[in-house]
């Protein structure tokens, strides 16, 4: 059953991407640098990030596109040695601008808003062992791209996402109380654009 839900969101993708002009496609890797104090004593200073983006142009210059990104890192917790481990889901929509510097280069610079999901894994007695929260955000970004070869450019984007995680304020059993976190950051990395 699952092959044939697959297969008709894949035609019907394909089919909405051939009616639209000028749609692209773009999977990126990035490095996500979290600038919170309290995270970088728990998990490690870099994040990897992977993204998946569409985008189609609105009017020139603008262009609007949709994302999915993915984040992962585990470390301890702060003042002792269990396992913690946080995973966030962003999907975002926005605007670009873009400026042409030559035939095949251009510099876009944007804005979007997100949801997000982030499932927090905890191996402690003191929290709970999962802790599911979602929230809202914004991202700005700008970026260079070349094209490589006729359909395909090379995206080195940077951005700066804005994240609050908020907890529900009840303690644990334990009299212990989540923090909330502020996975505000920013974020380097090379994408791959495909342009249909």
């Amino acid at each position: 059953m699952k092959k044939y839900i697959l297969l008709f969101l894949f035609l019907f993708i394909s089919t909405f991407i051939e009616a639209l002009p000028s749609v692209e496609t773009e999977f990126k890797v990035s490095m996500f640098k979290p600038e919170s104090k309290h995270l970088k004593q728990i998990f490690d200073q870099y994040w990897p990030r992977y993204e998946f983006q569409v985008s189609t142009q609105l009017y020139k210059p603008f262009y609007i596109w949709s994302n999915i990104e993915y984040m992962e890192n585990s470390g301890h917790s702060v003042g002792g040695n269990e396992k913690t481990e946080l995973y966030c889901l962003p999907l975002s929509l926005g605007i670009d601008v873009r400026h042409y510097l030559a035939p095949r280069v251009h510099v876009y610079l944007g804005a979007g808003v997100r949801y997000f999901l982030t499932h927090v894994r905890n191996h402690s007695d003191f929290v709970p062992f999962k802790t599911t929260t979602h929230g809202f955000g914004s991202v700005f970004r700008t970026g260079l791209v070349f094209q490589i070869y006729e359909r395909f450019f090379a995206d080195f984007a940077f951005d700066y996402s804005i994240q609050q995680v908020r907890f529900n304020k009840a303690t644990t059993e334990n009299n212990v109380e989540l923090r909330d976190l502020n996975l505000n950051g920013i974020s380097l990395g090379i994408g791959v654009r495909y342009r249909f």
